[in-house]
């Protein structure tokens, strides 16, 4: 699940497609990490062209990947159907998930040695897109919860962070 909403800044409106509801990107106001990218202003639909992804972003989401797919019991359980090779995690939005995929819908890949994944092996896909023509990124619900908790940790803790004091 994704979010646009258009956000004022000195250089002007924009638009930003962020994990989170405007509610708690407002709330706090959001951190890189939440941001998957922009668009220009007021748009209302996501549309690759006008998308300019944020690298923060992806680096955060392939963090939570790499920390998280191992222990998915669903991957652990093809791990152990596969014996040896690699898994991939792949976008949810690709039509044929067990068949060939694009390469824009691969989102990287862990080695799997004697049945079980290799947790230090995660590769991201440099060309996976977070947006494409069939629209925004979309991860299976558990991945996609595990985005959101470790995105929801760092609103708390900025927001529990004591304030600077005003000059």
């Amino acid at each position: 699940m994704a979010y646009l909403y258009t956000v004022q800044s000195k250089r002007g409106p924009y638009t930003v497609l962020s994990v989170l509801t405007p509610e708690e990107g407002f709330q706090d106001g959001l951190p890189p990490e939440a941001i998957i990218g922009t668009l220009p202003a007021n748009v209302t639909s996501v549309n690759p062209i006008d998308f300019k992804p944020n690298p923060a972003f992806a680096n955060f989401m392939h963090n939570v990947i790499r920390r998280y797919a191992p222990l998915h019991k669903d991957l652990q359980d093809a791990a152990k159907r596969k014996g040896a090779g690699w898994i991939y995690i792949i976008d949810c939005r690709a039509a044929q998930p067990q068949g060939e995929v694009e390469k824009q819908d691969v989102i990287g890949a862990f080695k799997i040695e004697s049945g079980v994944i290799v947790p230090d092996s995660y590769q991201r896909n440099n060309e996976h897109l977070l947006v494409s023509k069939r629209g925004p990124f979309c991860l299976d619900d558990w991945l996609m919860s595990k985005l959101l908790e470790e995105t929801r940790s760092i609103l708390s803790r900025r927001s529990s962070a004591p304030k600077a004091p005003r000059r």
